[in-house]
């Protein structure tokens, strides 16, 4: 079977997540994602779910940070006003983060999928920068269902896939760093070589919203390669007042079933009246491609 190999080379140094951990790109992230493994493992076949830039695993918070204008104030969200998906993600939130404690840590996408995944599922995390790799290692280590790889996630997708392919589902989770401008080119480009290479995997590609000039390329190159793909976004400050910061994200899926997308598009409305920014204004979106 094809695979497509990639070398990701923009993994900067100088990126550490836990300086943006918790805040509304990662809200939106988590709560898609878990929505998604959520209803893939409601199936008897075996899950292996691919994490291609698995970072930390855990977060320790600042007292004062980008989560306060997401995570906190969705944990103070009053529990009647939630959905399903957005209690799935905040059940599993607080277990990590008591907004009561004086230590606050927010749990990264590997941690959280380990939570989601049955007895005969497994994780392959892979995280290339070797410091952060050993904190991933001592996060999971409790869990015999997850293997923690130190490798550049993109350019072993197809070895990773291939190994796995028989009779079970994949689901391939990318959030990369966006450091660089080139990453808006061979991520993209990876992606979609591995969706013609296995067209039946569930995908989930996050990416941030600073402006759409990148996004905007990014979505026509899926959609000339004619990949049935929908955007899922989610905004909270109005791309005008903070061009150079994030102002939401959004997630490229693929093979996701269209009543969870429904089920996904009211929990961001809650989201986004709960964590707008600037005079209630947010803005929500799930289009095809």
């Amino acid at each position: 079977m094809k695979s497509a190999t990639y070398t990701h080379e923009s993994s900067q140094p100088d990126y550490r997540h836990e300086s943006h951990a918790g805040n509304i790109g990662d809200v939106w992230k988590h709560c898609v994602l878990l929505s998604i493994l959520s209803e893939i493992t409601q199936g008897s076949r075996p899950l292996v779910a691919i994490d291609t830039h698995a970072g930390d695993g855990l977060f320790k918070l600042k007292p004062v940070g980008e989560w306060n204008g997401a995570i906190e104030k969705l944990l103070k969200l009053d529990k009647h006003l939630r959905d399903e998906p957005l209690n799935r993600y905040l059940t599993l939130v607080e277990r990590y983060l008591d907004l009561n404690e004086r230590e606050k840590h927010y749990p990264g996408s590997p941690l959280l999928i380990s939570h989601i995944l049955r007895a005969g599922d497994r994780l392959i995390a892979n995280e290339i920068a070797p410091e952060v790799f050993e904190k991933l290692q001592q996060v999971l280590s409790h869990d015999n269902r997850v293997s923690v790889n130190s490798s550049d996630g993109l350019a072993m997708l197809g070895q990773n896939i291939s190994s796995s392919l028989k009779e079970n589902q994949i689901l391939v989770h990318i959030d990369p760093p966006w450091n660089s401008k080139k990453d808006w080119q061979v991520i993209p480009k990876a992606a979609i070589d591995l969706l013609k290479a296995f067209p039946n995997i569930s995908f989930a590609l996050w990416y941030p919203i600073k402006s759409y000039t990148r996004v905007n390329q990014m979505r026509r190159e899926f959609s000339k390669a004619r990949v049935k793909a929908v955007a899922a976004e989610l905004i909270t400050t109005p791309l005008e007042i903070q061009r150079n910061r994030l102002n939401g994200s959004g997630m490229i899926l693929v093979n996701v079933p269209d009543t969870l997308l429904q089920k996904l598009a009211g929990s961001a409305l809650i989201m986004g009246r709960c964590c707008a920014s600037h005079d209630g204004y947010f803005q929500s979106s799930i289009t095809g491609l």
